[in-house]
Parts: C-alpha cells; sequence; structure tokens
C-alpha cells in the first residue's frame, strides 16, 4: 500500500511524495511481480498502459545485465510464476530495471542488492544517481553500500517516541559500517 501498488479498501495513507514517475519508488529484496504476464509487463509493472518501446524496454534490460534473460524467454512470451522462471539476483536486476523505466525522484532500497555483485550494484545506483538524479534510501547489511551513502539515520527511543537522528558520513570514509540506513 505503500508503494502505490495496492488501493487500500478503507482509511488513509498519507505519502510525502507521488508514488511512479517522478515520484516515490519502493524496490524491496524480494520484488513484487505479477502473478502470470510477460517479461515486458514485469518491467513496466505496475503501469501496464506503457508507451515504451520494445527497443527501449531491450536496452534498458541490457543495461542491468537481463539480455540473456530477454534471448531465453523474450520480451512478450507470458510465464505463470516468474519468482520460480528467474533467480534471485536476476529478480533484484529486474527491479532496477523497473527503475530505470519509471524515474522515480527517490528510491526507498529495502536489501535490494543481497543477491547483486558489487561492480554491478555500484555502475546501476551510481548511474541511476549521476545521471538520473535519483536519490537513494538504503536499508542493507552490506557494506559495498556505504559509499553511495551521505548521511546515517538511525532511530532511538526517546520518553516512548521514535527519534530520528542524522549522522553525516564523509566520502571515502575508512570509518567501518556498523548499522543499517
Amino acid at each position: 500500500m505503500l508503494s502505490g501498488l495496492w488501493e487500500t479498501e478503507e482509511g488513509t495513507i498519507i505519502r510525502p511524495f507521488a508514488t511512479g514517475k517522478r515520484g516515490l519508488f519502493f524496490l524491496p529484496q524480494r520484488l513484487y511481480t505479477m502473478v502470470g504476464g510477460t517479461l515486458k509487463d514485469q518491467v513496466i509493472y505496475p503501469d501496464l498502459q506503457s508507451s515504451a518501446s520494445d527497443a527501449e524496454l531491450l536496452e534498458l534490460m541490457q543495461f542491468v545485465g537481463l539480455g540473456d534473460v530477454v534471448t531465453r524467454i523474450g520480451l512478450f512470451r507470458p510465464r505463470d510464476d516468474w519468482e520460480l522462471e528467474l533467480s534471485r539476483g536476476e529478480m533484484q536486476r529486474l527491479g532496477f530495471a523497473r527503475i530505470l523505466y519509471t524515474k522515480p525522484s527517490i528510491c526507498v532500497v529495502d536489501e535490494a542488492t543481497s543477491f547483486l555483485d558489487t561492480d554491478t550494484t555500484d555502475r546501476l545506483i551510481t548511474h541511476l544517481r549521476e545521471k538520473l538524479g535519483v536519490s537513494f534510501i538504503t536499508m542493507s547489511h552490506l557494506p559495498s553500500l556505504q559509499k553511495h551513502r551521505t548521511i546515517l539515520l538511525n532511530f532511538q527511543t526517546e520518553d516512548g517516541q521514535l527519534q530520528p537522528q542524522f549522522h553525516p558520513l564523509e566520502k571515502k570514509t575508512s570509518q567501518k559500517f556498523t548499522g543499517t540506513v
């Protein structure tokens, strides 16, 4: 519901930003997938009325390292269960293809690089941040994301209330990362 994939039946959810294109995007460790559908559907989900060309989608898939999946499966061949069809690393790459397609302003990444190698993670996050201007909020136990962080956010409980504490991080720091953001 927070990510905008499902509507509430009752009650209200207030988001500080719109979700989707140029808004807020959530990328969890285990990617939300549609039941059934084509690989193209999985990339553009939940925007199933996309006007993206096949060439654009193929370029995204190749950039995130899924060109071999497109060759093996194709963009238009429906599958019943994508979680059985793709490895965990391929699913995480598919998540980054969604970010490239959506071009959000802010992306919340929750353990979404745990099955990617460090070079791929660096290349994707650097491209999204520097070329598309995406800001990231990352939650991860992996030290490989440390170099992409500028602020460490800790939550402390004071008088029964959760209080955020922001700690600027020096670039290219040698300080050991001991928590999660």
